[in-house]
């Protein structure tokens, strides 16, 4: 589908759109998040007190921010959000919640200036427009969105010619002080009120900056939205991918839950709604003794984003 479109892979256009969400639904998606946070904790870590818990888990993208996005962002979320879209839209099956805890650092040890690199957004090889939405004030301080205000810093990044992304976060890691003193001087660095999103298509390189100060905190989520004019450009698994997973979020957010081990919230689903019953002789057949393993010894892993949706390979549709 991306060969079929003409890309400017220099392009640095992006907007802010001021009161995206309203006072009343900030505090909507605020109040679920926090909610889930407590219900993560007390299904997997009821041994730890709330303010160890969420200062040692909620620093990075890790196992536990997957899980949060996909409990929090239901289909009842997703409709709020469809009322603010292009009505010939489709929601991009990826989408995140970033809930970043920053601890005080006493070492002088040199930090990534960026905590997500810069990057472009081309998974399932799909052209989208990405929505970076504040849930708290983000900024310099807290971290937050940046975009290259140059071609010649762009081209430090640009992807190959099958669109994948020349640094992954292990690679600007290991090469962030000779990439940093470039990236510092060259971005844009984006404010924003809690309520307010930035908007961009895929042909925009960008990041997110590292919190400047310890004990900031920063709550955004991300989703993508594509015409359905380029969706129809795609292959027709791909077209079909899409479409059932609009017909049917909390289908497709409940297997993603088992696959990243969390039963809890699963065989409650189960039990609440008869939809699900469907999937119980799966769900049973996850080794609980493993998930639990998953979840508990490995929580700040961060899954790779193309292990998620693997159980479409089950022929569950």
């Amino acid at each position: 589908m991306l060969n079929k479109i003409k890309l400017n892979l220099y392009s640095n256009n992006y907007k802010v759109e001021k009161n995206f969400l309203n006072k009343s639904e900030v505090n909507y998606f605020y109040k679920s998040i926090r909610k889930e946070i407590k219900s993560i904790q007390k299904d997997y870590f009821p041994y730890m007190d709330f303010n160890r818990y969420f200062n040692t888990m909620y620093q990075l993208e890790n196992r536990l921010s997957r899980i949060l996005s996909y409990r929090v962002l239901n289909s009842e979320k997703f409709k709020k959000i469809k009322k603010k879209i292009d009505k010939n839209s489709f929601i991009n099956p990826l989408f995140y919640i970033h809930v970043f805890k920053k601890k005080k650092l006493n070492s002088k040890k040199s930090l990534p200036f960026l905590d997500t690199l810069l990057h472009y957004d081309f998974p399932y090889k799909l052209y989208a427009n990405t929505y970076w939405v504040g849930l708290l004030p983000a900024n310099e301080k807290t971290g937050t969105i940046c975009f290259p205000k140059t071609k010649k810093l762009i081209s430090k990044f640009l992807p190959n010619k099958k669109f994948i992304n020349k640094y992954n976060a292990e690679k600007y890691i290991q090469n962030h002080k000779k990439l940093d003193p470039l990236i510092k001087k060259d971005i844009n660095m984006i404010s924003l009120d809690p309520g307010s999103a930035v908007r961009w298509s895929s042909e925009v390189c960008h990041g997110a900056t590292r919190a400047e100060y310890g004990d900031s905190l920063r709550i955004t989520f991300n989703f993508r939205t594509i015409l359905k004019k380029h969706l129809y450009m795609s292959e027709p698994n791909i077209i079909k991918f899409v479409e059932d997973f609009n017909n049917d979020v909390d289908i497709y957010n409940f297997l993603n839950l088992a696959n990243l081990g969390d039963y809890k919230f699963c065989e409650r689903m189960i039990k609440k709604n008869k939809r699900f019953i469907k999937f119980k002789n799966y769900l049973n057949g996850l080794n609980k003794k493993k998930c639990d393993n998953l979840i508990k010894s490995n929580p700040l892993k961060t899954p790779n984003w193309r292990e998620e949706y693997s159980f479409t390979k089950n022929n569950f549709f």
